[in-house]
């Protein structure tokens, strides 16, 4: 809820129904967001993603999903700007590791296509909003 100041009083400005309402929408947005990202990552658009990133961070990706914990499984944060996402080229990135030690380097194209888009290289992975309720 949105709460406002009047004469030094605390007052609602939103009910509850507005925040469930907006909750609602920003998850809708968000969802359809990622579907147009996940469909230009499949058509190597890496030229309109460009556009849906970070002027100043950049955006940050990761090959497994405990990255950034102390004792991870051995994911590395890559950080790519925009000028690097729109730019795709074959820079080779390290990604994580396993445990036997066998590094995953690779370019982001690379990535995205044999991992990200994949499980594991082996079955196609669907990220979509159909049947999302």
């Amino acid at each position: 809820m949105l709460y406002g100041c009047n004469e030094g009083e605390r007052q609602q400005v939103t009910s509850a129904a507005e925040k469930d309402s907006s909750e609602k929408e920003t998850e809708k947005d968000l969802l359809a967001l990622s579907d147009e990202i996940f469909s230009l990552l499949k058509e190597s658009n890496y030229g309109k993603i460009d556009e849906k990133v970070d002027p100043e961070h950049g955006v940050t990706l990761a090959f497994y999903t405990d990255f950034g914990y102390p004792d991870g499984y051995g994911g590395q944060y890559v950080n790519l700007s925009k000028k690097e996402i729109s730019e795709i080229s074959d820079t080779k990135y390290l990604w994580g590791s396993d445990e036997a030690e066998t590094k995953y380097e690779m370019s982001l194209d690379e990535y995205v296509h044999h991992f990200l888009l994949r499980r594991w290289g082996r079955d196609d992975v669907y990220y979509s909003l159909e049947g999302w309720c």
